[in-house]
């Protein structure tokens, strides 16, 4: 309700009269990124959660009410932003994880790796010629300020979730699956994390042409693997699987 009260035109235009608008930002350079467009962002995206919230409870009672502001919200983003003969934005803190996670999502993981690999002025590898042993605040082309900042860290949990692809169907970690996104470039990766149930762990190895994918799990239930139409049972313990490039 209090961003319903700060719009104009279906869009989040003000906070409080004379303050500042939130928006992206610590953008490489001058921010192009409007603020009404993120905060109408993640209006929307709140709003969605909370429907999702409202469906696990049983409790339906204002879903035609934020389904009616979802399609409102959506149409002025379309309407005033969205441009189909072009395509191209800077990304700030917000940005950076959205696109990463949308490139994966959407069947590119390839174009993701390149992105978040890329060693160009404005990446992640320029932190680390300059020495950084620690996320900044700033794309070095931006300014100083912090030297130990989490905002761009976002993007990290996409290395376990679609490189190694350790995931689950559902919450808790009840249904664990192993979906890696086999990428060109990339040929070697290993990593784990630890859940409720314990540690999953995941080592990708090209050699040839082929790849060699170890899944260690220490819940006894184990999990499952899939990968392009191959599917496997994964048993508590190390599990040794082959795949040719082809997949």
């Amino acid at each position: 309700d209090y961003l319903e009260a700060h719009s104009e035109n279906g869009l989040v235009t003000s906070d409080n009269p004379g303050q500042w608008c939130l928006g992206d930002w610590c953008t490489p350079d001058e921010i192009r990124i409007p603020e009404p467009l993120v905060n109408n962002y993640f209006y929307i995206k709140s709003m969605r959660e909370v429907l999702a919230i409202c469906d696990i409870l049983g409790d339906h009672a204002r879903d035609a009410e934020l389904g009616r502001r979802i399609a409102e919200r959506s149409d002025a983003l379309m309407r005033n932003y969205f441009e189909p003969a072009t395509g191209g934005f800077d990304t700030g803190i917000f940005g950076t994880d959205i696109v990463a996670r949308v490139l994966f999502e959407r069947g590119c993981a390839d174009t993701a790796y390149a992105l978040l690999a890329s060693d160009k002025p404005v990446s992640f590898d320029r932190f680390r010629q300059l020495g950084a042993t620690t996320l900044w605040e700033y794309w070095p082309l931006g300014g100083e300020r912090s030297h130990s900042h989490p905002m761009f860290g976002g993007p990290v949990r996409y290395l376990f979730e679609y490189l190694l692809g350790i995931g689950q169907r559902g919450a808790g970690w009840e249904q664990l699956i192993i979906k890696p996104r086999l990428i060109d470039g990339l040929s070697y990766v290993r990593g784990s994390i630890l859940t409720p149930h314990g540690r999953v762990s995941v080592r990708i190895n090209r050699i040839g042409g082929e790849y060699a994918i170890d899944v260690n799990i220490d819940d006894a239930r184990g999990g499952e693997f899939e990968l392009d139409g191959i599917r496997r049972k994964l048993n508590q313990g190390m599990t040794h699987i082959i795949v040719g490039t082809e997949a």
